[in-house]
């Protein structure tokens, strides 16, 4: 990525002194993947064998000297042309007063994304790959023999560099280690970090998998009643519906453009939308989190950020452009998997301790149609394949149904809990629903 990286800033920056351009801000991705995968019956087989993979990509904003602008991705054909991929640039520019962003020169914070180890390891990985595969396929042959069943492993390496022509450069690593087994097509986990995994905390969500997938195999016992449940929706779940009901509806360029459940003026009057205890905290400067970053591609530093403080709207998700036509500072950006994004109340319960307290309760471990729902007004009613029934605290069966509901009313329930999951990255929620069982 070097040479690439120093020969466009040379090319650029000549054009800049030439006068064609005013401002530019260039940045540069390279990532290297070293994966592998295997099935039950084909270890590093045909359907994914070891595999190095390395790719650049790029993107640009120029300002030009009358005013205008142009942004687009950058391909590693752009040298062998610069006068054509300009020209190029050129044809597409346009005129926008809030999106000429060119940032200065700041100092790094420095938040740990990358691990040496894994650096270190570079191509040589292919022997720790090979040892979870082989981790994998031997607890899978053990818990389900003739299942359908497939595995991979990998890890990754990828290097950042933002430039702009104001004196902004700075570059950042990241690194991430990931294994995946799939079962059935039912369930499966995955584990994902920075750093190399620890096989004690990958073995214990595997083992919580397959209480999972024994459960759900067992289905046809009993027909609940319809009706009002207690309603636990799975991390994975909840995960989905708090992205696509409080956060769509929490970024700047839907509430600018009058798509969002929110105007601007709600935050500006802090108006109250959740419980009184509820807040939505961001801080993606936590080393070693998994959403955790440096600095944004707009060259915006990583910082905490509180959306929503006991129950009142403080800021919606801003990048530069909506913060400027909001009156507002930049923002954190909220990611998945939910690593740095906490959501706090008086009393977040343990996941476990909370299920084990259950007379009557279903857990939603699959839902269909989440993004289909009505983001607006929160309502959402969703076909659920993969539910267990538990009644005192044990788990009995999988007992599909669908649930219906509405996601504002429901977080906002006095009864409503926040699970804390002792393996997943994003909590789970408790709550009140309607339900219609399906078989």
């Amino acid at each position: 990525m070097k040479d690439f990286t120093e020969r466009f800033l040379k090319k650029i920056e000549n054009k800049k002194r030439t006068g064609r351009l005013k401002q530019f801000r260039v940045s540069f991705k390279q990532r290297k993947i070293i994966s592998a995968g295997a099935t039950q019956k084909e270890f590093m087989g045909k359907y994914k064998p070891v595999n190095f993979k390395s790719n650049l990509s790029g993107s640009y904003l120029f300002q030009w000297k009358d005013g205008k602008l142009s942004k687009g991705n950058i391909h590693r054909q752009a040298l062998a042309n610069f006068d054509q991929f300009l020209a190029n640039a050129r044809q597409t520019a346009f005129e926008d007063p809030f999106s000429d962003n060119f940032p200065n020169k700041k100092k790094h914070p420095k938040v740990k994304v990358s691990s040496q180890q894994i650096v270190d390891l570079g191509k040589n990985s292919t022997p720790y790959i090979t040892k979870w595969l082989k981790k994998l396929r031997e607890w899978q042959d053990v818990s389900n023999p003739h299942g359908t069943q497939y595995m991979s492993a990998g890890l990754g390496i990828s290097d950042y560099r933002l430039v702009s022509s104001a004196g902004f450069d700075l570059s950042s690593q990241a690194t991430s280690c990931r294994i995946s087994s799939y079962y059935d097509g039912k369930a499966f986990f995955s584990h994902r970090s920075h750093n190399l995994l620890a096989i004690g905390k990958v073995q214990e969500k595997k083992e919580r998998t397959e209480k999972i997938l024994k459960i759900l195999k067992v289905s046809g016992q009993e027909r609940p009643h319809n009706g009002k449940w207690q309603v636990i929706f799975h991390p994975s779940i909840f995960r989905n519906l708090f992205f696509s009901f409080l956060v769509s509806n929490l970024t700047g360029s839907r509430i600018i453009n009058g798509q969002s459940k929110f105007g601007l003026k709600d935050f500006q009057n802090h108006e109250k939308i959740l419980r009184n205890d509820i807040s939505v905290i961001c801080n993606p400067t936590k080393d070693g989190a998994l959403d955790s970053y440096n600095f944004t591609g707009e060259g915006v530093l990583s910082k905490k950020t509180i959306f929503i403080k006991n129950g009142k709207l403080l800021t919606p998700i801003l990048s530069v452009k909506y913060a400027r036509k909001a009156g507002l500072e930049p923002t954190a950006q909220i990611h998945p998997p939910m690593d740095t994004t906490k959501i706090t109340t008086s009393n977040n319960l343990n996941f476990d301790k909370f299920l084990q307290k259950q007379e009557q309760a279903l857990l939603v471990y699959k839902a269909l149609g989440r993004h289909t729902q009505d983001s607006i007004t929160g309502s959402y009613s969703l076909p659920c394949p993969y539910v267990i029934l538990i009644r005192n605290g044990k788990m009995i069966g999988n007992v599909p149904c669908i649930i219906t509901s509405n996601f504002f009313n429901d977080i906002n329930k006095s009864a409503t809990a926040i699970l804390d999951h002792p393996t997943e990255y994003s909590p789970a929620l408790a709550t009140t629903a309607n339900v219609v069982f399906t078989t």
